[in-house]
């Protein structure tokens, strides 16, 4: 048999492994780096601005989760909130000696009342109504506060893939 060379024999390994075939050569050994091109540094600026779309996004929807959740919550609680009465009396109705039947009939004619009570005070359900209202008008304030940075991103990806 002759002298095997690098990459030569039984199995051809230069295929596997191409590297083995320039052990030895000092030209090989060490690789120039390449300038990085325009194309990539680009390639990175786009990266960059989708991301910084991706996030003024992302924190715009989870503002509107939060503002939608306590708009929901205030108007949950307004619904509740006589219900809640109404349990309430009929368990301490109940708790006092009164059949059931009596103890839901009377707590709902004390409900009614405190209902009629509040109807004669009209600052109070249109101081209720304002807070609704204002929470509704500064939750779409603060959403729309995101769009000059969706903008600014959005113009900047726009104008990144423009040119490329």
């Amino acid at each position: 048999m002759g002298r095997r060379f690098p990459g030569r024999g039984l199995f051809n390994t230069s295929r596997v492994f191409p590297s083995r075939c320039l052990r030895g050569r000092s030209e090989f050994r060490q690789r120039p780096q390449a300038p990085e091109s325009e194309l990539n540094k680009l390639r990175i600026g786009i990266a960059t601005m989708n991301l910084n779309l991706l996030l003024a996004r992302t924190f715009q929807f989870v503002t509107f989760v939060f503002f939608t959740f306590t708009a929901l919550v205030y108007v949950g609680l307004l619904l509740v909130l006589p219900l809640d009465i109404l349990t309430q009396l009929i368990r301490l109705l109940m708790g006092i000696g009164f059949p059931v039947v009596l103890a839901a009939g009377l707590g709902i004619a004390a409900l009614g009342y405190l209902g009629y009570a509040v109807s004669r005070m009209p600052e109070l359900y249109t101081l209720m109504y304002e807070i609704g209202r204002e929470l509704i008008l500064f939750s779409h304030r603060q959403i729309k506060r995101f769009d000059p940075l969706i903008a600014v991103a959005k113009g900047a990806v726009d104008g990144d893939q423009a040119t490329a």
